[in-house]
């Protein structure tokens, strides 16, 4: 049986990962104390005392003038030692080119990440106006993003499920743009065949995406494609590029 102290040590680590994870979908603006706290659930002083641990351990920073919480100089650190020994992105090259010109915009190779779906790679079209709405390394909750809810609808139910649930907090806003719950695009994706991202969740933008084929059947990958919603807003074009997408992530798969 478990100590009490192995319990608490492996309570702490789960809670940090939680909070690196919320960091990490806010990095780019910086994530408030308040919102760490009401999206992990964590009491304020428990949250505010971790995150001193992790400041001192380089893996969060705190700017001086709004008192908001980036990533740390040593997590950037622990991704260049990672990167070494994860091929996704060599390997999809090749479709990436193939779709940014087969498509003329932008295409990002995206990966599940726990509850979470990260931009891994990402290529831009030659069509002059660029619809660049995710950085490469940014992270969203599964669902959030045309790639996200195509790894989210592949999902087994139960899994979904629980994703939705821990996601809860952070996905309420996500809905309210989609003007629909997260269960009724799920729905949907699954009976398009591919994720469809709805103009009103960007404005003047438009995404589709599918999940790279796996043995298991539970997907780990996703390729997806932005652009303006005027250049692809249509049933014809969407299942164009869904066949464009489909087809690569065929050959993604069978280098796999």
């Amino acid at each position: 049986m478990p100590s009490q102290i192995q319990v608490r040590g492996t309570q702490l680590i789960a809670r940090s990962a939680l909070l690196l994870r919320l960091i990490a979908n806010a990095n780019h603006q910086g994530a408030r104390l308040v919102d760490l706290t009401l999206h992990s659930g964590l009491e304020r002083p428990t949250v505010r005392r971790i995150l001193q641990g992790l400041i001192e351990e380089g893996l969060v920073r705190q700017q001086d003038s709004d008192r908001r919480y980036f990533l740390g100089v040593f997590t950037y650190e622990l991704g260049l030692a990672a990167a070494r020994g994860i091929a996704m992105p060599s390997i999809a090259a090749a479709s990436l080119d193939r779709i940014a010109r087969e498509t003329g915009d932008t295409v990002y190779l995206v990966q599940r990440s726990g509850p979470d779906s990260v931009c891994i790679d990402r290529r831009e079209g030659n069509f002059p106006v660029k619809v660049l709405t995710i950085d490469v390394g940014a992270r969203r909750p599964l669902g959030a993003a045309a790639g996200g809810l195509a790894l989210l609808a592949g999902l087994p139910a139960s899994e979904r499920q629980a994703i939705l649930a821990d996601n809860r907090s952070q996905m309420d806003a996500y809905e309210k743009l989609y003007g629909r719950s997260m269960e009724a695009a799920v729905a949907d994706t699954l009976r398009r065949g591919y994720a469809l991202m709805p103009t009103n969740v960007l404005p003047y933008v438009s995404g589709v995406a599918v999940t790279v084929p796996t043995r298991t059947g539970t997907p780990h990958t996703a390729l997806a494609v932005s652009a303006l919603a005027n250049r692809i807003m249509d049933d014809e074009r969407y299942t164009r590029i869904a066949a464009i997408l489909r087809d690569e992530a065929a050959a993604v798969a069978a280098l796999l």
